[in-house]
């Protein structure tokens, strides 16, 4: 289940308008934030590639990365931790691909708090100040 929603998310990027010669202020901007079955696209460099067609990617992606609970060793931040440390900084477009190291009993409460979490950083970052 959670490899058929990373297939999903990949296909979702790769729908994603492609353009020819944008420059990267152009382009819709996209926050991955993965565990270590996505760390597998940052050490592609053809994966990264074809990611990042259209897009400006920003691949937020560690080994032991969990939504919500402590993230087994080295222990990374949680996506939680990670959604506020990044702030309006994240993208619009939001992929998480995390779930494998998570607790199966408090996956579908990590998802919710983990959604909570980038609605806050939104509302945040719509009403900051334009500087």
């Amino acid at each position: 289940m959670r490899l058929a929603c990373f297939a999903f998310a990949v296909a979702v990027l790769l729908a994603l308008p492609h353009g020819g010669s944008s420059s990267t202020r152009d382009l819709q901007h996209v926050t991955l934030i993965g565990d270590s079955v996505a760390t597998g696209i940052s050490l592609d460099s053809y994966a990264k590639q074809i990611l990042g067609q259209g897009v400006d990617l920003d691949l937020e992606v560690t080994a032991c990365r969990r939504l919500e609970d402590l993230s087994c060793p080295p222990n990374p931040p949680t996506a939680i931790q990670l959604i506020k440390t990044l702030g309006p900084s994240i993208g619009p477009n939001v992929v998480i691909a995390v779930g494998y190291n998570d607790y199966e009993d408090r996956y579908a409460g990590a998802i919710d708090d983990t959604l909570k979490a980038l609605s806050a950083v939104r509302i945040t970052a719509s009403v900051a100040p334009d500087n």
